[in-house]
């Protein structure tokens, strides 16, 4: 998620400049070419926006203080990987504009603004190209700022519909196993920017809400959860209400026949989209919430999982009808 907030080039290095080579027509002399050896002191240049003997270390960080990796020569942003040499991203920005256009009045004049500015088309672009007056400072999370407490993430879990020849009226196609998952989630994302602007983000995605092996596990019963962020197998995951039982929508064999169930997660599906059970003979999931393999990356992205800082805080809101309590209990 590009974040072009402006700013004054920070005394001591640049925010878009390759500080590694012999450069010497942009002021960088020719000694001590090799990446960290130690700091460098570069001439003074107008141009640039450099101070006179502006001092760059380039031991622990170069491009707006962010991490370079000796081995690719980019700089590590969190989210994703700087070139720059090239003064461009290694992957695009996510696409949380794709849904402005057919939002309410609010999301569509946010779109018309967007789209206004021919600089956000090229989604691998640094700070709208204007690296001199602005910067790109973290991976941010879901609203981009360094903490959640005013951004809402919202994941709402319904049931999938189809139209009368059977077909899935959600527009997922070419999704390997898509009929193994019985329901869309779809991320929302409402809070404060980091520039003190409404922000407004989503995205829609399969998810699986049923279990596995239902003779060892049974559904998270509909309702509204907290969630907090964690891990599942090497993966980002959602844990959904941690310290407290969550109710099922029947006998749960996994809890010796009680009407709930503890530690529930949302997390990755298994190798090539599997939903069911593995090639171990045990079933992938015993009641969490499993999402599309091939559209985890993204999921992540939305709701700001991956993020850094991590976005932690979630709200999950679980309304599917495999999921509804069995009022003959």
């Amino acid at each position: 998620m590009q974040l072009a907030s402006s700013a004054r080039i920070p005394d001591g290095f640049m925010a878009a400049m390759r500080l590694g080579g012999e450069k010497p027509h942009q002021g960088l002399p020719g000694r001590n070419p090799a990446l960290y050896q130690g700091p460098t002191v570069c001439n003074s240049t107008t141009a640039l926006g450099l101070r006179g003997q502006a001092e760059l270390n380039r031991i622990g960080s170069c491009s707006t203080g962010k991490e370079r990796d000796a081995e690719s020569g980019n700089d590590y942003f969190s989210a994703r990987y700087y070139a720059s040499s090239m003064g461009r991203f290694m992957s695009p920005d996510p696409l949380p504009w794709i849904h402005w256009q057919n939002g309410n009045r609010d999301a569509q004049a946010k779109f018309e603004g967007f789209i206004s500015n021919p600089q956000n088309f090229n989604m691998y672009a640094y700070v709208l190209n204007n690296p001199l007056n602005k910067t790109d400072p973290t991976g941010m999370n879901a609203c981009g700022t360094n903490n959640d407490s005013t951004c809402h993430v919202t994941i709402t879990i319904k049931d999938r519909s189809t139209d009368s020849k059977g077909n899935y009226n959600d527009g997922f196609t070419g999704v390997k196993n898509q009929g193994n998952y019985n329901a869309t989630a779809s991320v929302s994302v409402t809070g404060t920017g980091a520039d003190g602007k409404a922000f407004n983000a989503s995205g829609t995605f399969l998810i699986k809400t049923t279990p596995s092996d239902s003779s060892s596990g049974a559904s998270l019963a509909s309702g509204v959860y907290s969630g907090t962020l964690t891990e599942h197998n090497g993966h980002l995951a959602i844990r959904i209400q941690p310290t407290n039982d969550l109710p099922t929508n029947g006998a749960n064999p996994g809890q010796h026949g009680a009407w709930f169930a503890q530690g529930d997660l949302i997390h990755q599906a298994g190798v090539g989209n599997f939903t069911g059970v593995g090639h171990d003979g045990r079933a992938v999931s015993n009641g969490c919430l499993v999402v599309c393999t091939s559209q985890y990356g993204d999921f992540e992205n939305t709701t700001g999982m991956s993020a850094s800082p991590a976005q932690r805080h979630f709200t999950v809101d679980v309304d599917t009808s495999v999921n509804q309590l069995n009022v003959s209990q």
